[in-house]
């Protein structure tokens, strides 16, 4: 009894350590795919566009409006809303329904 305890033990030290592994390489993934244009949000919520990108260091447009810009050590990224390549087609079409919702408020 004692025997298959021990075994469970060491199993779920095994599995959860696997899991961190996991967790960790999506994690370095998602940071090596980082480009210019993605739209992405912070650990701490922030959510911008990358304007730049360093060595361990990125660059985040955080306001249109007045081009307000922070910066962050890259590995305070959380998650990639919208990678670069899709902005361009979900922001024109997003860009031709804003006027109507202006223009239906006034």
């Amino acid at each position: 009894m004692l025997l298959a305890l021990g075994a469970m033990f060491i199993l779920m030290i095994f599995l959860s350590g696997r899991a961190q592994r996991a967790e960790r390489k999506k994690k370095a993934e998602l940071l090596a795919s980082l480009s210019k244009h993605d739209r992405v949000q912070t650990i701490g919520g922030i959510i911008g566009t990358v304007c730049e990108i360093r060595d361990d260091e990125v660059v985040v447009k955080i306001d249109e409006a007045t081009n307000a810009k922070m910066r962050f050590a890259k590995s305070a990224i959380q998650q990639v809303l919208r990678p670069a390549h899709d902005s361009s087609s979900s922001r024109a079409s997003s860009d031709s329904s804003e006027p109507e919702l202006a223009t239906a408020a006034n």
